[in-house]
């Protein structure tokens, strides 16, 4: 399993072997086929007008290989580290810790972050 988590956001996000992923990158007008696009944060709440919109994902390959054993983030299979890296630039904030395990001794603490 995979589990991310930043300082800013407080996201975390918990995976285990897959074989495809998607993140939502943007939210377009799908629709009244304006494909208007929307800022990020600005999903509409009302049901009516949030019916009109369609995600939009970037598709990332998934990895099979036991990460359990990975003490530093160079170790995690490629794909992982591609979906980390896609992740924080999307939230334009460093992923700090990366569990990959159910236990606090399964964590990698990723180096090189700056938290401002």
């Amino acid at each position: 399993m995979l589990y991310l988590a930043n300082f800013k956001e407080g996201i975390n996000f918990i995976l285990s072997s897959v074989k495809k992923l998607r993140g939502g990158k943007k939210n377009i007008n799908g629709i009244k086929g304006t494909r208007e696009l929307l800022e990020k944060g600005c999903y509409p709440v009302e049901e009516e007008i949030s019916e009109e919109y369609e995600p939009v994902y970037e598709k990332f390959s998934g990895w099979k290989e036991d990460i359990s054993t990975c003490n530093e983030f160079d170790e995690l299979p490629e794909n992982a580290k591609k979906y980390i890296l896609a992740i924080e630039k999307y939230l334009k904030t460093p992923i700090v810790w990366i569990g990959v395990g159910p236990n606090r001794k399964n964590m990698i603490v990723k180096k090189n972050f700056n938290l401002n």
